[in-house]
């Protein structure tokens, strides 16, 4: 873990190095940051900013399963209708769909909050010292703060330079004109490019690793490869058409993409 150490200790020392907006932290966290004097005091602010971030990301989950179970009622009062007009129809299942849609996201949900502490044990390397603290515990921040992005329809990956990928995915998408199966060929074989860095990145991370944290490593791998899975099936809405399917197909590009900058230790 030495060189993904010394990548993220100028990462983290750099100002406006942050993956999330400056706008998103609060005043507090940037003061508490501004008169921090050594690692264990930045340790402390983060988690103080961590636990107002924390109750962001609550809220945001509840509201967007709120949302979703209010889609289910609607379409339940949809078909109750519709049955009252049409009572010798076959009636699609929508709200069976909506329901089966909620489900996923509490299964992403949980995924995601095992990913998110597998990698924090990971990079909590009891031979890291103190910067492994420091390390840990800006993950658990930033990755709440992306997450909460998510959860209310924000970009989670704004933080990931164009230049990551492919100048042919680049072209690729500029010639697409907004047709859903060339779209969704841009980002598969964009994809498989990314997956093949992140497969690289992940090998030669383990390479270097002690037994103990080639074994927290590989979790954390195995947890977001199980997040990854389940949120894909969340995003692929059964009642939101190809839109969904283009969005599913976009984030599994962006988060393979992040999660290989993340191993090659160019961000936390």
């Amino acid at each position: 873990m030495k060189i993904i150490c010394l990548i993220l200790i100028v990462f983290f020392l750099l100002p406006n190095a942050s993956l999330a907006s400056e706008d998103m932290y609060s005043k507090d966290y940037q003061r508490c940051l501004s008169q921090a004097k050594g690692d264990l005091a930045i340790v402390e602010c983060n988690q103080q900013e961590y636990e107002k971030q924390d109750t962001r990301l609550n809220a945001a989950y509840k509201n967007a399963m709120e949302r979703l179970s209010q889609e289910i009622e609607e379409y339940q009062q949809e078909v109750e209708e519709y049955k009252k007009e049409y009572p010798d129809d076959e009636i699609p299942g929508m709200a069976e769909r909506a329901e089966k849609h909620k489900d996923d996201l509490l299964v992403a949900q949980r995924a995601w909050l095992k990913f998110r502490d597998a990698w924090g044990d990971y990079l909590l390397d009891p031979e890291g010292g103190t910067i492994a603290r420091v390390m840990a515990s800006t993950w658990h921040l930033e990755a709440t703060m992306n997450r909460t992005a998510a959860l209310d329809d924000n970009d989670e990956f704004q933080h990931i330079p164009e230049s990551e990928f492919s100048r042919n995915f680049h072209v690729c998408m500029d010639k697409s004109d907004g047709i859903t199966a060339n779209i969704l060929d841009c980002h598969g074989t964009e994809y498989e490019r990314q997956d093949k860095r992140l497969n690289a990145a992940y090998k030669a991370l383990m390479a270097e690793e002690s037994e103990s944290q080639k074994d927290k490593l590989r979790q954390a791998q195995r947890a977001w490869i199980t997040f990854c899975d389940a949120n894909i099936e969340y995003l692929q809405d059964p009642n939101g058409g190809t839109m969904h399917i283009i969005m599913a197909s976009s984030w599994v590009l962006y988060a393979t993409t992040d999660q290989a900058l993340r191993l090659e230790g160019k961000r936390p």
